[in-house]
């Protein structure tokens, strides 16, 4: 078997020391990934190297993805635009890369790691910091890399999304409300990063997207150039990652301000609210003030922490009524199929309160 060198050593660690194991891993094992993705994933593995996506890069996103490779036996990744190579590697490993005279920059690594038939982590969005890459290559270029890389050989590199949600707070449609990264459910940085894992970790969960098969995709563009297919490749995965979105967190939700805009703009309220400054001698503004009055307390708050609390009572009110409660996984993945490019009407098949309840219930137990 041959020797691997400092340069080709996996970024991800086959084995951690006390500090990140007590740190970190005694999360980490607490977040769900469900058996059928990382069955999807084992299987994308048996047919080509996995190059793994996220959105946002942070340490503990990356440590995750490790820890999960190890449990669930998924392919390790030897090169990542994140995290230092050295910083992550063995004490005595990183001395020794550090002083060879065969360093590689990031261009060199990435690729000859791909034409290896290795593995890869990418960050789509990758903001520079301490012990991030000191590379200035954003994803576009890994990705016309990997586009010449896979038109020189036979090999289908297998490319997919991963999305670790922290919390299930569905985006705001009001962009002035919205963080600076603009993803609410995930930390925009290190430290906010350790927070949201130490208060969200019981609750947290992953999903992937569906794997694209880049030799296919190769096959099908080949009149486009390596920039134009990487662009294609890129808006696949954002689709990927935009669509589980839609699937886990649902529309986003318009803000208390908006609806009432929306409602007050209808032209039959309009029209009825003209009615009634007429029939009561008064000025349209009088009218729409009032009417803003009755939007404001009549227009839904959504907050999370109701909904978790809500989800508790229902599951001790159902260990109590029932003896369990069935559910048709094969059923629930076609909702759940559904819901990441459609608008999804569900429909009881009978009046009763408690059939929305238990309804609600599952899809938020199924993080749906």
């Amino acid at each position: 078997m041959e020797k691997e060198t400092n340069s080709c050593l996996p970024i991800m660690h086959r084995k951690h020391g006390v500090l990140i194991k007590n740190l970190f891993f005694r999360f980490f094992k607490d977040i769900k990934y469900s058996f059928e993705d990382i069955e999807v994933v084992q299987q994308a593995a048996q047919k080509g190297p996995v190059i793994y996506f996220m959105r946002n890069y942070c340490y503990i996103n990356f440590l995750y993805l490790n820890y999960a490779a190890l449990e669930y036996e998924l392919p390790l990744a030897f090169f990542s635009n994140g995290p230092n190579r050295y910083l992550w590697q063995p004490f005595t490993s990183a001395m020794g890369s550090i002083f060879s005279r065969q360093r590689h920059s990031d261009a060199e690594l990435f690729q000859q790691i791909c034409r290896q038939g290795k593995s890869s982590l990418l960050f789509i969005n990758r903001a520079d910091s301490f012990g991030a890459e000191n590379g200035n290559y954003n994803i576009d270029r890994y990705l016309q890399w990997l586009v010449k890389i896979q038109r020189e050989s036979d090999i289908p590199f297998q490319l997919i999304s991963q999305m670790v949600y922290w919390r299930k707070i569905p985006h705001s449609s009001d962009k002035q409300k919205l963080p600076v990264t603009g993803e609410p459910n995930e930390p925009s940085g290190h430290l906010s990063a350790i927070y949201y894992m130490m208060r969200n970790y019981k609750n947290a969960f992953v999903k992937i997207g569906t794997p694209l098969d880049m030799k296919i995709i190769a096959d099908q563009h080949k009149n486009c150039s390596e920039l134009e297919l990487a662009q294609k490749i890129k808006d696949g995965l954002l689709e990927n990652i935009r669509s589980e979105d839609t699937a886990v967190l649902g529309p986003p939700l318009a803000s208390v301000y908006q609806l009432q805009e929306y409602c007050l703009k209808d032209p039959i309220l309009q029209k009825v609210m003209r009615q009634t400054a007429m029939d009561g001698d008064t000025n349209i503004n009088n009218v729409q003030h009032q009417a803003r009055k009755y939007l404001q307390e009549i227009a839904a708050r959504y907050k999370y922490q109701y909904i978790k609390i809500t989800y508790q009572i229902c599951a001790y009110l159902w260990n109590k009524i029932y003896e369990g409660i069935i559910v048709d996984q094969k059923d629930l993945e076609k909702i759940r199929q559904l819901q990441r490019n459609n608008p999804v009407l569900l429909c009881p098949g009978h009046k009763s309160h408690i059939d929305y309840l238990i309804i609600s219930w599952i899809l938020f137990h199924h993080n749906m």
